[in-house]
């Protein structure tokens, strides 16, 4: 069941107050940019943040997916 007709103005707020929730999850110390439909989080490393530490937010991020069923769509930049 749709909460608002495709195209309409209500859609897009509708949808950042769904996905706004996404900060929640993310540890302190990474960077979420937010825009549209979507969503990057990067960190640079150091010695509080490894990747291990990133790997986690990632994880965190996965599992909130899966919990509010919106499928993420991975790409891994260098």
């Amino acid at each position: 069941m749709n909460c608002a007709p495709q195209g309409s103005v209500l859609g897009p707020v509708l949808f950042i107050l769904y996905v706004n929730e996404i900060m929640d999850c993310v540890c302190p110390g990474v960077t979420v940019k937010l825009f549209a439909d979507d969503a990057k989080l990067y960190s640079a490393f150091d010695d509080t943040i490894t990747p291990e530490y990133l790997q986690t937010c990632l994880t965190r991020t996965a599992e909130w997916s899966n919990h509010w069923q919106l499928t993420l769509s991975i790409i891994i930049t260098c």
